[in-house]
């Protein structure tokens, strides 16, 4: 499992590297859904997986079968309930963590 660093300043753009491949994180705060948005792309830039709410205690990707088995699991953990509607509090009050292809997810309780 790996932490990915996101912050909630304004639309955030991370390069990460998934051991297989560098993806780039963009986040953005969605007001009428009180959610952070996630949209991944590829080294190109071109879109992976587009508009993925960041809502905690799920594996992010497993509807998403294909991009689960190159890229792993995410999942959204807070420290205290209802942290992840916090327009500030990503990467402070809630944190995304990445596991491997292959590894099994585990979601923290």
């Amino acid at each position: 499992m790996k932490l990915i660093e996101l912050t909630s300043s304004g639309q955030g753009q991370t390069a990460v590297d998934l051991n297989t491949a560098v993806v780039t994180f963009i986040t953005r705060y969605n007001h009428s859904a009180e959610a952070w948005v996630l949209d991944l792309y590829d080294s190109e830039g071109n879109d992976i997986l587009l508009g993925l709410m960041l809502l905690p205690g799920i594996d992010l990707l497993s509807p998403y079968q294909h991009q689960k088995l190159l890229y792993g699991g995410l999942v959204l953990v807070e420290k205290e309930t209802d942290a992840y509607k916090d327009p500030d509090g990503l990467g402070t009050s809630t944190k995304l963590l990445w596991y491997p292809p292959g590894e099994e997810v585990v979601i923290p309780t």
